[in-house]
């Protein structure tokens, strides 16, 4: 079973926030610092790979089956992010794990979470980073307008996509 999970942050001010701009900085410094250590995370993990048969040690059932490693299971999404650093840093001639075999690559998964988990963090809505972005660029009015629009736009996309998934079933 895989277990994910953040402890998330718990910001301690001792001081008022003295102007928008002060609480841009702080919105924008988790995010960008959490963007850069989960792109050096995938930069080891890419350059790092190991051949194929390191998956057929961890999953020998798959040579039974010709080599062909199945696409079930956890499927992580492929970003753009994602993609460019595959381009850039793994073996153009090497293995490159297929989206839901890359648990079984530390590096690659942590990098990989860590941007999805950074990314859900820039929603503007609430408590998170991009909430306090969004307000310190748009004040309270503007804020609040936004994080209505963005609250009801997932709420959509969510009972889409579960009408979609019941849909198919």
């Amino acid at each position: 079973m895989l277990n994910f999970g953040t402890m998330g942050a718990v910001i301690r001010i001792k001081e008022p926030v003295t102007s928008r701009k002060v609480l841009f900085d702080i919105g924008i410094a988790g995010p960008i610092a959490g963007y850069i250590v989960c792109c050096i995370f995938l930069i080891i993990g890419f350059s790092t790979l190991p051949d194929i048969n390191y998956i057929y040690q961890i999953h020998p059932e798959y040579l039974e089956a010709n080599g062909a490693i199945p696409s079930t299971g956890l499927h992580f999404g492929d970003t753009l992010l994602y993609t460019l650093f595959a381009k850039l840093f793994a073996n153009p001639n090497g293995f490159l794990p297929p989206m839901n075999e890359m648990y079984h690559y530390p590096f690659l998964n942590v990098g990989w979470f860590g941007l999805f988990v950074t990314t859900l963090n820039l929603l503007p809505m609430g408590q998170l980073d991009g909430g306090h972005i969004s307000y310190a660029i748009f004040g309270t009015k503007g804020h609040y307008a936004i994080s209505r629009a963005v609250f009801w736009i997932l709420l959509i996309l969510g009972l889409l996509g579960a009408s979609y998934e019941w849909y198919i079933y």
